[in-house]
Formats: structure tokens, C-alpha cells, sequence
């Protein structure tokens, strides 16, 4: 009983912070786009977007994984046990290599391609680092 209280409050300061920081989100972009970004190349208004967004990202995940870790779902006979620990690790690790890639593509490498390619550039970094992160989190997990 105790523990579905505490579950409850951990939740339920999780949801509100999640909301407020979506919410900031936007608020930040409809600002930039509204007084920074005609004054900003396009590398830089992408590389803006992309930042905020990995911010935004990052602080959700380090908000929810603490929760999953701190009361994680109870082990059921014929169910595996995951290394919860290992996987949030690896998915952090990877969300990081993403983040530096995608930064340093833009600033180095996004002039010499079309908005098109770049696009393109960054959605196979990510099906790369997904499948990566997937396949590190499953070995993780035995």
C-alpha cells in the first residue's frame, strides 16, 4: 500500500514536469522562430531546433528513467529480469553520440548539401544509432 503512494507522488510530480517542459519547449521555439531565426542561416536555426529539442529530450528521459528505476515492474515466473541500469546507461550513451553527431554535421558538413540530403543525413543517423542502441540494450539485458 505504501508503495502505491509513493508511486503515485513520484508520478505524478513526473507528468506535471514533463507537461511544463513541453510546454517551455514550444513557448522557446515560437519564440526564436518569431524573433531570432530571420536573422539566423538556416545551419544555425536547425542546429537551434535540434539542441532544444535533445535538451527537451534528454531531461524526459533522465525524469521517467529515475521513475522506472525507482519502482520497477515486478519480476512474474517466465518473464526475464532486465538490468534496467544497463539499458538507461546504453540509452543515454547513445542519445549523446546522436546528439554530437548531428551537431557537428550541421556546423562542419550541412552547407555543402540541400536541406533535403541533410534531412536525409540525420534520419540514417538515427536508424543507426536506434538499431545500435537496441541491439546494446539487449545484450544488456542478459
Amino acid at each position: 500500500m505504501m508503495v502505491d503512494v509513493e508511486r503515485r507522488k513520484a508520478l505524478l510530480w513526473r507528468s506535471v514536469a514533463s507537461i511544463i517542459l513541453l510546454f517551455g519547449l514550444m513557448i522557446f521555439m515560437v519564440c526564436w522562430v518569431l524573433l531570432a531565426s530571420p536573422d539566423m542561416s538556416n545551419a544555425v536555426n536547425a542546429a537551434v531546433t535540434l539542441i532544444a529539442v535533445l535538451v527537451a529530450v534528454g531531461a524526459l528521459i533522465s525524469i521517467w528513467i529515475t521513475w522506472s528505476i525507482s519502482f520497477p515492474v515486478p519480476v512474474q515466473p517466465g518473464y526475464y529480469h532486465s538490468n534496467r541500469k544497463i539499458r538507461a546507461v546504453t540509452a543515454g550513451v547513445c542519445l549523446i553520440i546522436w546528439a554530437v553527431f548531428g551537431i557537428m554535421w550541421i556546423i562542419f558538413f550541412s552547407g555543402d548539401y540541400s536541406i533535403f540530403q541533410n534531412t536525409g543525413i540525420l534520419l540514417a543517423a538515427t536508424v543507426v544509432i536506434l538499431g545500435v542502441g537496441w541491439v546494446a540494450s539487449e545484450i544488456g539485458r542478459h
